[in-house]
C-alpha cells in the first residue's frame, strides 16, 4: 500500500468516525424531546435550562445538513434550512402533544433561533472565504452583522431564565421567609388567576399580594409553587392574611411534598385545614409543622423535600378580594 492510499484511507476512516459520532450526539439530543426532562412540578430554571436544548439541537443539525448541500447556492441553502426547521420543529411538537406533553409556539421560536444561527455560521464562513477572493469587505460586514444579530436575539430568548434565576437566587437569600412580596418577580412563583401586587393593605414591607377570588368556580384560590423545599429545622408555618370584607371567608390550606405530587396525589396524602378570616383585619394563621408532617395517611410528609402550598375557597356567593403579606417558618 502506498503512503497516498494509506493516508487517504486514514482520512476516510477519519470521516466515518466524525460521521457516526455527530449521528449519536444528534441522536441523543433528539430522544430528549420525549424523553426525560423537566416535570410539570420543576422549577423555573430547570424548565428554561431544559428548553435551550431546542437551539442547540437545531444549531448542530441544520449546521449538518447544510454541509451537506454546500455546493448549492447560498438560497437554496437558506430554503433547505427555512423547510428542514419548520416541518421538523413541528413534527416535534405534534408527537410531543400525544404523548403527554404541550405544543409550544415559542419552541418553534427557539428552534428557529437553533437554525438562524446554524445558517449565518455558514453563511459567515462562507462569505470570509469569498472575500479572500474577491475583497468585497461589505458581505464581511454583512456576515459579521447577521452573526451579532443571532446572538442578540439568542441572548434576549434567555430573559426568562435569567428572571427564574434571579428569583430562586432572592427566594434562598430571603428564606425562611417563603414570601413578602417586595420584589414584582415574586409574583412568577404563584400560580392562580388574577395575582398583583398591593398597598393598600401591608403588613411588613411595600407590598402584600392581592388575590381576587372567584365566585363562577366552586374552587377558587391560589397556589406558591417555587419555593425551598427544606423546611426541617423549623416548628411553625405562619400565613398573613387580610380580609377587607366585612363578612367572614374560610379559606383552606393545602400543603404537600414531591412523593404526593409526583406520585399518589390523593387528599388524604397531604396536609389540608381550613380556617376562617375574620373581617376587616388581619388574621394570622400559624401552623404547627409537626402537624403538617403528621397529616398524610399511612406515611409522614417530608419536610426536606416540600413541594406547594395552596390556599382556596371554596362555594363563594359573590366575588371576594384577601390580601396575603409576609408567609415564614419560624
Amino acid at each position: 500500500m502506498s503512503a497516498v492510499n494509506y493516508k487517504n484511507g486514514l482520512i476516510t476512516i477519519t470521516l466515518t468516525l466524525s460521521s457516526l459520532l455527530w449521528l449519536l450526539v444528534l441522536s441523543i439530543l433528539f430522544l430528549l424531546f420525549f424523553i426525560g426532562g423537566p416535570s410539570y412540578y420543576s422549577s423555573p430554571v430547570y424548565k428554561e435550562f431544559w428548553n435551550i436544548g431546542h437551539i442547540i439541537f437545531f444549531t448542530l443539525s441544520t449546521y449538518q445538513l447544510i454541509i451537506f448541500f454546500k455546493k448549492k447556492s447560498l438560497l437554496i441553502i437558506t430554503f433547505i434550512g427555512a423547510g428542514y426547521c419548520l416541518i421538523l420543529g413541528s413534527a416535534i411538537e405534534f408527537l410531543q402533544s400525544k404523548i403527554g406533553r404541550s405544543m409550544d409556539l415559542h419552541d418553534l421560536y427557539r428552534d428557529a433561533l437553533g437554525t438562524f444561527l446554524a445558517l449565518v455560521v455558514f453563511y459567515y464562513q462562507y462569505l470570509q472565504h469569498k472575500d479572500k477572493n474577491t475583497n468585497k469587505k461589505h458581505q464581511q460586514t454583512l456576515s459579521k452583522f447577521l452573526l451579532i444579530l443571532c446572538i442578540t436575539l439568542i441572548a434576549i430568548d434567555q430573559k426568562r431564565l435569567v428572571q427564574a434565576i434571579q428569583v430562586n437566587l432572592q427566594a434562598q437569600n430571603n428564606f425562611p421567609i417563603l414570601a413578602d412580596f417586595d420584589n414584582s418577580d415574586e409574583l412568577t412563583q404563584w400560580q392562580g388567576k388574577n395575582l398583583s401586587l398591593s398597598s393598600k393593605h401591608v403588613l411588613t414591607g411595600l407590598f402584600s399580594m392581592k388575590a381576587e377570588l372567584s365566585a363562577k368556580t366552586k374552587y377558587s384560590g391560589f397556589t406558591l409553587k417555587h419555593m425551598p423545599s427544606n423546611w426541617e429545622g423549623y416548628s411553625y408555618l405562619l400565613i398573613n392574611i387580610y380580609n377587607p370584607n366585612k363578612s367572614t371567608i374560610k379559606i383552606c390550606t393545602k400543603i404537600s411534598d414531591f412523593k404526593h405530587d409526583l406520585n399518589n396525589q390523593s387528599y388524604n396524602n397531604r396536609f389540608n385545614k381550613c380556617f376562617t378570616l375574620s373581617g376587616n383585619q388581619w388574621s394570622n394563621i400559624e401552623i404547627a409543622l409537626k402537624d403538617i408532617e403528621n397529616s398524610p395517611k399511612g406515611r409522614k410528609l417530608d419536610l426536606s423535600d416540600m413541594s406547594q402550598l395552596g390556599l382556596f375557597t371554596s362555594g363563594l356567593k359573590n366575588d371576594k378580594a384577601i390580601y396575603l403579606d409576609s408567609i415564614t417558618l419560624l
